[in-house]
């Protein structure tokens, strides 16, 4: 009588309960056109049968004819026509199979049957939902049910389902999140990295590291993270291939096209600068700080770049090599917000709003949410990294 008995274990709901189904004989040239909930394309039934049984509230499908592609129609329907004699049509070159319910009597249309022994229980599709008439909230998280990260999220109810809600100096990525300090490594293994056109990773002396190679649009993207209203350190490792010019810009990291939030980058001959606007109507700078000629980064070498920012002291440097080459004050008493640009992603070795690519080896990009001092970049971040027996001699005289 059966074709087949599907027995694999998938979960109905939140039961213990796993799905079997048992599929009847066929009624050819017949189709039921009642509840079709998917329609898909198969290469023979054996496909559209599992496709049933994955689909949790499949309980029959219709088969048509091997078109001249070799393919058939497959359409999945959540009720049988036991329910619904009406809606079994005639339709030359279907067939219709129904599965067989398996408990005594049958469930509602909205629930799914589960044999347990010699009894069984109905099971409403939908996981989000209980009750008779499937239509009670289940409440996963004062249930424990919910998959949010237990150690920085916080699960928030919903009808139906649940959403992960993080603090707001936090980024999401699917069911889990990160804060500060974020480092991205630039070896391959980020998980909050996107690489953009032809950008990827590279050895570089004795490490996997990021190469741009200046052309196209080819850059890395990572999540816009929560830097707007916060102290500040942007630390990275570069080295520049090519040659510098007058005029000539290498972005770092940046948040640059319309309304422009922040950027940092390499600029005039090797000259670091640190940009960014307040949160205000129209256009204007909190600070940009340029280090000057006397203090640059060279290319074809690794130097260590970082820029920190204190909202307190309205004090903003920038560092190369661990040491501190540039400082700015700047009036604490205005808005030191930095622009609210909108945007989803920040940028890794772009200037967008012109499509501008860097042409560089990059390592080790890290931002804090508080400004380390030269210690700690000299320490932390330079001299206890392995590209430090590759750096520069920062001065005027290197060959650019």
């Amino acid at each position: 009588m059966d074709l087949t008995e599907v027995t694999h274990c998938l979960l109905l709901s939140l039961a213990d309960c796993c799905r079997v189904q048992h599929f009847r004989e066929i009624y050819p040239d017949s189709a039921f056109n009642k509840s079709i909930i998917n329609n898909v394309t198969v290469d023979e039934e054996d496909q559209c049968q599992l496709r049933c049984y994955l689909q949790t509230d499949c309980k029959s499908y219709n088969l048509g004819p091997l078109s001249q592609q070799g393919k058939r129609v497959c359409e999945l329907s959540s009720s049988r026509y036991e329910s619904h004699v009406s809606h079994l049509v005639s339709r030359p070159g279907f067939i219709y199979r129904p599965s067989e319910n398996l408990c005594k009597s049958a469930c509602p249309e909205n629930k799914n049957c589960c044999p347990r022994g010699e009894g069984f229980s109905c099971v409403c599709f939908d996981s989000g939902f209980q009750g008779e008439g499937c239509d009670e909230d289940v409440d996963e998280c004062s249930e424990g049910t919910h998959n949010c990260d237990a150690r920085n999220a916080m699960c928030q109810n919903t009808v139906g389902s649940f959403i992960c809600t993080w603090s707001s100096n936090q980024v999401p990525y699917g069911d889990k999140c990160a804060g500060f300090p974020f480092h991205w490594a630039l070896d391959g293994m980020d998980s909050l990295l996107t690489l953009r056109g032809s950008a990827g990773f590279v050895k570089q002396n004795n490490r996997m590291v990021l190469y741009l190679d200046g052309t196209g649009v080819n850059f890395a993207e990572t999540p816009a993270i929560p830097l707007r209203q916060t102290d500040l350190t942007i630390a990275v490792w570069i080295k520049l291939v090519s040659p510098l010019t007058l005029d000539s810009v290498q972005t770092i990291y940046s948040d640059w096209s319309r309304p422009w939030q922040f950027r940092f980058f390499i600029m005039d001959r090797g000259c670091p600068v640190f940009q960014a606007r307040r949160d205000v109507n129209g256009i204007e700078d909190i600070f940009a700080l340029v280090v000057t000629s006397d203090h640059r980064v060279s290319r074809d070498v690794w130097s260590h770049v970082a820029v920190t920012w204190s909202r307190m002291h309205g004090l903003v440097q920038i560092f190369i090599n661990g040491q501190m080459k540039a400082s700015r004050n700047v009036d604490s008493h205005l808005l030191l917000d930095f622009k609210n640009s909108g945007h989803s992603v920040y940028d890794i070795g772009l200037k967008r709003d012109s499509s501008t690519t860097t042409h560089a080896y990059l390592s080790d990009l890290m931002v804090f949410n508080r400004d380390l001092s030269e210690i700690e970049i000299r320490n932390n971040l330079f001299q206890s990294n392995p590209l430090h027996s590759y750096i520069s001699v920062v001065s005027p005289a290197n060959s650019l």
